[in-house]
């Protein structure tokens, strides 16, 4: 019987990997004239951070089209499915204004303002014209 729990373990161990392994990371990606590159391509589809588990982006023929950012309990924090719209919320998954969720998870909104300044091609609102 231990013996099976410890074969269960490591078959969930196993399946973890391999769930993350197959995920495109952001440290993957060449950006090149504000367009996501892999292998020399224009990239479409998910981008996620180095740990597979703070953030998502979204590409399409090599713009960033989406952002989901996610709470350390895997709940989506913050959602821009568009330039022009923005989702908040909180880490029960109960949405929020955004100057709630600006108080209530300043690292989170700082990681936002960060990953938009590392990003060719996403613009801060005081940076645009």
């Amino acid at each position: 019987m231990h013996l099976v729990g410890k074969s269960l373990a490591f078959l969930a161990v196993l399946c973890l990997l391999a769930c993350s392994a197959g995920k495109t990371r952001v440290s993957e990606v060449e950006f090149t004239d504000s367009l996501a590159y892999v292998d020399g391509n224009p990239y479409s589809g998910e981008l996620w951070s180095d740990d597979t588990a703070s953030y998502c982006l979204m590409a399409k023929d090599g713009n960033i089209v989406s952002l989901t950012m996610y709470h350390d309990n895997g709940q989506v924090a913050l959602s821009m499915p568009s330039a022009d719209s923005l989702l908040c919320f909180d880490a029960k998954g109960e949405s929020i204004p955004f100057d709630s969720f600006v108080a209530r998870y300043e690292a989170l909104a700082d990681q936002v303002s960060q990953l938009a300044r590392r990003l060719p091609g996403w613009k801060n609102e005081e940076e645009q014209p």
